[in-house]
């Protein structure tokens, strides 16, 4: 039997690859991400709702719009045994690696942004009002309000959001918190309580 060389790790392959069990570059000379994107897979991936994927771009636009349901799917090893199915072993190793973040969001996120899809534009913040003008407050009665997390790109917006030396605004309801993290695909909201009687007088 013939087998392929990896021009890139230089490990045997069988002539049936199409990619690289190790690497996922394309064998015959084609790139990982020209090859990923423009050919289908040998069978579809199927989601729960009966919803099917046939190539890269419709995996990743899936995950996107319904990344509650992937991120199941990923902790599970769904994605894992498909790809170890249709011998993209390198992508299974990445699904693998993936479930395991301590982060699962974070995790979904490391997966999409390895798989040889079209390019998916970054998560870009805005807050909304980017002022919040509570006007005149008066003592007795704590003040709840809110923004909005934005995410204008298209992968996972994380991070955290703290309030240093301000005692009278809290993050969230309750409970004082001066931190809190997020992470989300699309909005977030971010509720803040202001506690009246620990303004000064002015």
């Amino acid at each position: 039997a013939m087998v392929q060389t990896c021009s890139r790790c230089s490990r045997v392959n069988p002539e049936e690859a199409s990619f690289c069990y190790f690497d996922g570059i394309g064998l015959g000379g084609r790139s990982h991400a020209s090859a990923g994107v423009q050919m289908d897979f040998p069978k579809p991936i199927r989601y729960p709702s009966g919803k099917t994927c046939s190539n890269f771009n419709e995996l990743a636009s899936t995950i996107l719009s319904d990344w509650t349901v992937s991120l199941d799917m990923l902790k599970k090893g769904e994605f894992g045994t498909f790809f170890s199915g249709i011998g993209r072993l390198d992508l299974a190793m990445v699904a693998t690696e993936s479930a395991k973040h301590p982060e699962p969001v974070h995790g979904l996120d490391q997966f999409l942004a390895r798989l040889p899809s079209q390019p998916i534009p970054p998560a870009d913040l805005e807050v909304d009002p980017p002022t919040l003008d509570l006007g005149t407050l008066k003592p007795g009665k704590d003040i709840k309000c809110s923004v909005k997390i934005r995410n204008k790109g298209r992968r996972i917006l994380y991070g955290s959001v703290s309030i240093e030396g301000i005692p009278w605004l809290s993050i969230g309801e309750g409970k004082p918190r001066s931190r809190s993290r997020f992470n989300t695909f699309q909005d977030a909201p971010l509720p803040m309580t202001v506690f009246t009687n620990s303004l000064r007088t002015s």
